[in-house]
């Protein structure tokens, strides 16, 4: 029978798809009778043994199996709760309860963008010695998987990226700032996080920190750069700091696996240590994250205080220059009071005027 307009499965033992074998269906009361193609021998099923469908419904959006978007599908139908994804190169397939219907067209999308890619490989360029840059279109050609919880289907879906998981507990073993520690928290509270900042900012120091909690956290992360000097300096600081470098792998090109395979490390004997951590060490852990925070807010309006009160000292040391004959004013007046008062005396200078003896007072 025609696998896009019908739904015939044996329900026993799983679902076994017996459409396309299914020469005719009858029912007789409580039994289902089946006729196979190339044989005439009916074949006699229980009700509850078979599940037939002839009401197909034809699915246009995306469709995420296991939590990712099916590629390379010619038709997607919907027969109850059962889905069958027809392929080009391949055999149909059957899902249940393993799928999810979204509001999305992920694979139209990708291809518009490789379409746009390829064009603009194409197109001459002004310096004809200039070697071609078909990185981009390379790479989109070769996206065959995009998984539902990605920053890169937020893109291609038009949405804003879902909020991460974030850690509760964190540790810095290597030199943090306030506003190193804000860039550690927004990235592991957000699915994508873009940290800049001009050299010596610290930006090497953040990435060491990311390190160390993912790890802690149990993940896994992929340091990659277009210069491989930015990437040995990440290794050199984590070997340097108590040997934390046998947490990383230099991979990259054949040679570098080969190294890396070839020598590995002891780990070192600290880590050997049975340690136990308890819901008091993590409440302490916690308690000492805000207090550091707290620090650095500290820190930063100490600094801040600093820089004005050495700006107001410039400016006094100028005005004493230029106004020499000026006595220093001790008064319990305040800042406001004297503006005040001075603005009256220049007034009356303005005016000519003279000050009388209660306003000298």
């Amino acid at each position: 029978m025609d696998e896009q307009s019908y739904l015939i499965l044996d329900t026993r033992g799983g679902f076994k798809d017996l459409t396309r074998d299914v020469a005719s269906i009858s029912a007789r009361g409580n039994l289902v009778e089946i006729v196979f193609q190339k044989s005439e021998t009916v074949f006699r099923y229980a009700r509850n043994h078979l599940f037939f469908s002839d009401k197909p419904t034809i699915i246009e959006n995306d469709v995420a199996v296991n939590g990712h978007i099916v590629f390379d599908v010619e038709k997607k139908i919907l027969f109850g709760k059962f889905l069958k994804l027809f392929y080009r190169n391949r055999q149909s397939e059957l899902h249940c309860g393993d799928f999810k219907i979204l509001k999305s067209c992920i694979p139209d999308t990708l291809a518009y963008f490789c379409d746009v890619a390829r064009l603009v490989k194409n197109l001459p360029s002004e310096n004809p010695e200039a070697p071609e840059n078909t990185v981009v279109a390379d790479i989109l050609e070769k996206i065959q998987d995009v998984s539902t919880g990605t920053p890169l289907f937020s893109y291609l879906s038009g949405k804003a990226p879902e909020p991460a998981p974030g850690i509760e507990n964190f540790i810095f073993p290597f030199q943090c700032n306030e506003s190193q520690l804000k860039a550690l928290e927004q990235t592991f509270a957000n699915q994508l996080s873009l940290i800049q900042g001009p050299p010596g900012t610290g930006k090497t120091q953040t990435i060491l920190n990311i390190l160390m909690n993912a790890v802690i956290a149990g993940k896994k992360v992929a340091v990659v750069s277009n210069n491989n000097s930015a990437i040995q300096n990440v290794m050199d600081k984590l070997s340097a700091a108590e040997g934390l470098d046998f947490v990383a792998a230099l991979l990259g090109n054949r040679e570098n696996q080969n190294f890396f395979l070839t020598h590995q490390k002891e780990y070192p004997a600290w880590l050997k240590k049975e340690t136990d951590c308890s819901h008091q060490d993590e409440q302490k852990l916690r308690t000492l994250h805000h207090e550091l925070k707290s620090l650095f807010t500290a820190q930063n309006e100490l600094k801040q205080k600093q820089a004005e009160l050495n700006a107001w000292q410039i400016e006094s040391e100028k005005f004493s220059q230029c106004y020499p004959d000026i006595p220093s004013l001790a008064t319990t007046m305040t800042s406001e009071q004297l503006l005040m008062l001075f603005g009256k005396c220049n007034m009356r200078s303005v005016k000519h005027r003279s000050l009388p003896l209660w306003f000298k007072i």
